[in-house]
């Protein structure tokens, strides 16, 4: 979003930003400047960082899913003892 505002004319004068239509943003300015241009969104999977999906996962080592499966199984083993 910051390269697009960059693109249209920064910030000084920035009134409205206006979605006039699929992928299409219009800037319009104090001084009666409108400004349009397109505009796509990421695919969420492309705007992951590799510190974002090791946080979502559980950190390093073990997958989260894993950490789960491993509860689970354990939780079972001492309810089965009982």
């Amino acid at each position: 979003m910051q390269a697009k505002l960059a693109e249209a004319g920064g910030l000084e004068g920035l009134q409205e930003i206006l979605v006039v239509g699929h992928g299409q943003l219009a800037f319009l300015y104090g001084d009666g400047r409108r400004v349009e241009l397109p505009w796509s969104n990421p695919s969420r999977s492309q705007s992951w960082t590799p510190e974002m999906k090791e946080a979502a996962n559980g950190g390093p080592g073990l997958p989260f899913w894993s950490l789960i499966k491993f509860w689970l199984f354990r939780h079972r083993q001492k309810a089965a003892k009982s």
